[in-house]
């Protein structure tokens, strides 16, 4: 990572840095012009600086704290999608369902009643007994959604009848593919992804937040940050949401509480 950058950023600028400036000839905002050519670009030194040195005391704060979390997002994105079997992408799936509008803190202190309530992820387990996965699902896991129990348990179906790792290579080149399993929506569509080592982010409400707190969109944000910092998006999200989950990100002082 280039901790520099920022320096050598203030260094090409003429000028008191107090004051604003024009940044339309700089790479930063030349790249992010490619992204969107129509969205005006009005940033100012400190808009700059603040982006980058708040993701690079996220990123100190998660590698001294949460190293764990790089390490998967580095074992993650390394996976092959061969490997990946239909109960695997069950749990994920079923995690992602689970965690949408819902605390991930509680939905992973339940994640052993969930395992049992759906047959340690095994889909043909699961669409063979519904009705007890419903009751198990209902009475032992204490997240009583209906439509969420629902939408699991029909997955289970759709999933045992898919054209195996076939389905997986369809969705990473569209992940509309993971629309066709119940629940899926446009922004849970990404979790998933995301979940199964997808090199993309997850736009949650961490991420919209800072983004919007630049002028930015969650993914022209996360491109912007992997590109100088020379991480891989799937990790740019990772310390983002770690770095949010536990405060770090929104400091008053720094303009984004």
């Amino acid at each position: 990572m280039d901790w520099n950058y920022p320096k050598k950023l203030r260094e090409s600028i003429k000028g008191p840095l107090d004051s604003l400036y024009d940044f339309s000839n700089t790479d930063l905002v030349k790249d992010l012009k490619k992204s969107n050519p129509m969205k005006p670009l009005n940033f100012n030194t400190h808009a700059i600086e603040g982006l980058l040195e708040l993701f690079r005391e996220a990123e100190s704060f998660v590698r001294e704290n949460f190293p764990e979390d790089l390490e998967w997002s580095d074992e993650i994105l390394h996976t092959d999608l061969k490997d990946i079997t239909k109960e695997w992408f069950y749990a994920e799936y079923i995690h992602v369902v689970y965690c949408s509008g819902f605390s991930v803190r509680t939905v992973r202190m339940k994640q052993d009643a969930i395992r049992e309530a759906y047959y340690n992820y095994d889909p043909v387990k699961v669409a063979a007994n519904p009705e007890e996965a419903r009751r198990k699902a209902m009475k032992k896991t204490a997240i009583r959604n209906k439509q969420k129990i629902t939408s699991i348990i029909k997955a289970a179906g759709i999933i045992n009848d898919l054209e195996w790792p076939e389905f997986l290579y369809k969705a990473k080149n569209n992940f509309d593919v993971f629309k066709t399993l119940p629940y899926i929506a446009d922004k849970l569509k990404y979790h998933l992804a995301r979940n199964i080592g997808f090199n993309v982010i997850k736009p949650d409400v961490h991420i919209e937040r800072l983004a919007n707190h630049y002028g930015l969109d969650p993914f022209e944000m996360c491109d912007m940050l992997s590109e100088k910092t020379g991480l891989p998006r799937h990790t740019v999200d990772s310390i983002i949401w770690r770095a949010a989950q536990q405060k770090v990100l929104y400091n008053q002082d720094k303009g984004t509480g």
